[in-house]
Order: C-alpha cells, then structure tokens, then sequence
C-alpha cells in the first residue's frame, strides 16, 4: 500500500463526489427555469413580449446592498437574497447554502417590442395575495426566471485561500467544491454569509409570458388564472442552454475524478 496513491484517491473521490452534488443543485435550477416556461404555456412558442426595458419608476429593494455593489443607473426590478452555509442540527451531512433572507423590488416598467411599447403589469407580481407575495428567494421563484446571480459578494471576511478557489470556479457557491467550507479564525472564514443580486437595468433584454390586453390607451401585459405573469431575463433558450451546459460539465467533472480515484485506488494495491 502507498500512503501518497491512497491520499490522491481520497481527495480525487472527495472532489469527484462534491462535482456530482454540484451538478445535481445545478440540474435541479435548470429543471425549476423548465418547468416555469412549461407553467406559463410558453415551451415551443414565442414570448408573449419581448424587448429591451423602459424604466418609468425605479425599484427599490427592501435591504440595502453591500457598499461595494455597483447597482448601476434605473433598474427596473432588483432580485437580491442573503445565502448562509448550514448544517441541519444533529446530522453528518456537509453543510448546505441555504437562503437567509430575501426579495424581488420589481419597479414600473415596460418593454419595447420594435416600436411598440408595452406596459407591464407589475401589480400582478407584488400586490397583496399575489404570485410573489411573501417571496423570499427570487431565485426560486417559478415566475421570475432570473438565472444565476450575476453579483455575489461575502458579507465578511474571506479566507485568502478561498479567494484563488473562487477564481478559478474551485470554491464558492457556483464551484466544484460548493458543498465543502470550513473556518479558519486566524485567516478569516471560507464561507460567510453572501449577498447575491441580478439587477434588471433600463436598456436591458427580457422577455415575458402573460395575457396582452390592448383596450387601453396602451397596450398592458399581465396574467390571468390560466396563464401567469412569467418574467425572464435575457433570452430564454439561451438561459435554458446556459444551465444545460452547466449541468454536464459539472457531471462530467465528477464522474471523471471518482473514476481517477478509483484507479489511484487500483494502482495502491487496495
């Protein structure tokens, strides 16, 4: 038996293994944008609108970001929540991001489809008993179809170490080693809590789903009991293969290191 092959095979089959549970979070936020297209009526048609956004009212979320968010000029609607690393209380599983808090400002918008204008109906998304109504995690949401954060900042002090990880897509949420942290409490902690945002800005592209009603003076967009109220940002196939790929590659990355691990195995002599 040799110690070096047993220790590669062990840290081949950690990483191969946490590879796996990542692409697992990953296929289950590509199946939760599927299934919200699917709800809307929407899988093999067109969108209802789409265009780039007019922000007629800015919005305004409930929590303050991080000092160093950069949240640009007119955003129309701002999806932010704060993710924590937990353990469930008296089990050996690895520690799990979950949501800590969380919300959708959604502002008055509307979209440019060529040289219409359309108003959406923002009422349909944030009034009292609405779909959004008590929304904690707009990520989640099966009406909003945000995708991945595209800022997410530690809100304290990150390990130096982690930091490289984070870069080179190793650590970090999003990283192979997602379901893996720990402390260090002379050089800072390797998962403190996150502030994660997808911002939609005056001139940006979405495309929604929804019932047109053009009686008005202006042509509306909202839902209706059959058909609800779907936003999402940026072009939906294109998000939909965005998360495809990611899916496989984090599958792939896993599979690959458990099988490496496996033969380390074989070549030590267990």
């Amino acid at each position: 038996m040799q110690p070096a092959l047993l220790f590669l095979a062990a840290v081949l089959g950690v990483v191969g293994f946490a590879g796996l549970l990542s692409a697992r979070e990953r296929q289950l936020r590509y199946a939760a944008f599927r299934d919200a297209l699917a709800g809307s009526e929407a899988i093999g048609d067109d969108p209802t609108v789409s265009g780039t956004v007019e922000v007629d009212d800015s919005a305004v979320p409930e929590q303050s970001p991080p000092p160093e968010f950069a949240d640009g000029a007119s955003p129309g609607l701002w999806a932010w929540r704060v993710r924590r690393k937990v353990r469930a209380a008296g089990q050996r599983t690895p520690s799990r991001w979950t949501t800590a808090n969380g919300g959708l400002a959604v502002g008055e918008i509307a979209v440019w489809q060529g040289v219409d204008r359309i108003r959406i109906d923002h009422s349909w998304l944030t009034a009292e008993g609405g779909e959004l109504d008590g929304l904690v995690d707009p990520f989640e949401t099966p009406f909003v179809c945000v995708g991945k954060p595209d800022v997410s900042l530690p809100l304290g002090r990150l390990d130096p170490m982690t930091q490289r990880l984070e870069r080179w897509a190793i650590a970090g949420e999003d990283g192979v080693l997602n379901e893996i942290g720990f402390s260090r409490p002379d050089r800072g902690s390797m998962t403190p809590d996150r502030y994660q945002a997808t911002v939609l800005r005056e001139g940006d592209h979405v495309a929604a789903y929804g019932d047109l009603d053009e009686t008005g003076e202006e042509p509306v967009l909202r839902g209706n009991d059959d058909a609800p109220l779907v936003l999402v940002f940026g072009d939906p196939e294109s998000r939909l293969s965005g998360l495809r790929r990611g899916v496989l590659g984090r599958a792939g990355i896993g599979a690959g290191l458990l099988l490496a691990g496996g033969l380390t195995l074989a070549v030590s002599g267990i």
